[in-house]
């Protein structure tokens, strides 16, 4: 799910967003400030994005400016199981999106996003599809049971 930012050859032509990160997860908690990111824009700058927008059934939820791709964590695995594959940052001077998403109900979630610059707003992305959940689908382990004195 990445995002970022003039010159004529780019008036003559619109952004090519690259898909979401990440393909479909099984499990992924999204209870709060979860980030979508793209794949990276290479440079040069004025090809690039300035700001990207996540939408949901055609509705935006949430827009965020572009990053360097360096920035962007290269795993998942703290918020989704089974993670998505490790994120590639692209060549030096990438840019990618990076948008922090409102909390999702427990159920299927499908996300698209679109990156704009000085030349328009881009097509939508491939669909980005997760199960968001209440919780990983892990039983804790087996308790340990100790006597306490009164």
């Amino acid at each position: 799910m990445k995002l970022k930012y003039i010159l004529a050859i780019a008036a003559l032509a619109l952004l090519s967003l690259p898909e979401v990160q990440a393909q479909s997860n099984p499990n992924c908690i999204c209870n709060n400030g979860c980030k979508i990111a793209s794949d990276p824009f290479p440079p040069p700058a004025a090809v690039q994005p300035v700001t990207c927008t996540v939408l949901k059934s055609g509705v935006a939820i949430a827009t965020g400016p572009v990053v360097a791709s360096t920035t962007i964590p290269n795993g998942n695995g703290t918020v989704c199981q089974p993670s998505s594959a490790p994120y590639a940052p692209g060549v030096a001077g990438s840019v990618a999106c990076l948008v922090t998403i409102p909390a999702q109900p427990v159920g299927t979630v499908t996300l698209v996003m679109t990156a704009t610059n000085a030349a328009g707003t881009t097509a939508a992305s491939a669909p980005f599809a997760f199960v968001s959940v209440a919780a990983l689908s892990t039983l804790p382990p087996v308790p340990v049971i100790h006597g306490v004195a009164p």
